[in-house]
């Protein structure tokens, strides 16, 4: 093997490494800021202003939903894949927590959806028959 071969081998490595290390970084960022903002509209549906709204329920029901999808998503998934290393994926060595994973996230992601059809359905109500 020659000294080119070696080093554009070595590269790709530490390129990958670079890539995991910025994917884990910026999905950890993103998924932050979605709970912290699922959490404040939560709040703010909780307030008495809101509560009177049918609505409100709706969408405390979405917040909390989102809330699970962003944590049982992909973040979880990225922890054990970073606790142990970029190429070891505890998901494949664990039926169990792969099976839960797996069904969390496509539950809450349907979940998601029922709420938004519910809260349209509620506002199609609220502005066909507006005063009953």
């Amino acid at each position: 093997m020659n000294q080119s071969t070696e080093q554009f081998r070595n590269g790709d490595k530490d390129d990958k490494q670079i890539i995991g290390k910025t994917y884990i970084i910026l999905l950890t960022f993103f998924v932050l800021i979605g709970v912290i903002s699922n959490i404040l509209s939560f709040l703010l549906m909780c307030r008495k202003t809101f509560r009177r709204m049918s609505i409100s329920v709706y969408l405390m029901t979405l917040a909390i939903v989102d809330n699970a999808l962003l944590i049982s998503g992909p973040l979880i998934h990225t922890i054990f894949r970073s606790k142990h290393g970029l190429d070891m994926d505890l998901l494949t060595r664990n039926i169990h927590l792969c099976k839960i994973l797996r069904f969390s996230v496509y539950f809450f992601a349907q979940m998601s959806a029922a709420c938004i059809v519910l809260v349209s359905i509620e506002r199609l109500f609220v502005i066909m028959l507006p005063h009953r």
